[in-house]
């Protein structure tokens, strides 16, 4: 019995883990006709920036950027990319963390020549509510 119990016990942690999330999904869509709409050729790419800020902590936890083809419409920013599971554990205070992203449509050729862009942002998320979601973000191009 104790062995079952056992086993239990370890197959209900390893579960536990594999549905913690801590992503960051990112997915835009255009409003017809969009200001954009004439740029977006494969000339063009997305430059999708993430910024996980503790504010109880006062601290960044992770400033990175994804980038996809000019055809693309969304990304997602994993568990390892956010770095949330990991800060989490360490941060001195119980983190309220800001979630921000940045969709920029970049000159492949001059990343820094941004046709347009979409900010998107949500606030007041906590670890235990990560552990168990995905932040996403639906903007759109107008």
């Amino acid at each position: 019995m104790k062995k079952i119990i056992t086993l239990l016990a370890v197959f209900l942690m390893g579960t536990a883990s594999v549905f913690a999330q801590y992503d960051v999904d990112v997915a835009w869509f255009y409003a017809a006709p969009f200001y954009c709409q004439s740029e977006l050729t494969a000339d063009y790419e997305f430059n999708i920036t993430l910024e996980v800020y503790d504010v109880v902590n006062d601290e960044q936890v992770v400033l990175v950027t994804n980038t996809v083809d000019w055809d693309e419409t969304g990304t997602t920013f994993t568990a390892a990319q956010t770095g949330i599971q990991d800060w989490c554990i360490k941060a001195t205070k119980t983190p309220s963390l800001r979630i921000s992203v940045l969709v920029e449509m970049a000159l492949i050729s001059d990343p820094d020549d941004v046709y347009c862009y979409k900010y998107g942002i949500q606030y007041n998320k906590t670890c235990n509510w990560f552990s168990s979601n995905t932040v996403s973000f639906n903007l759109t191009f107008n």
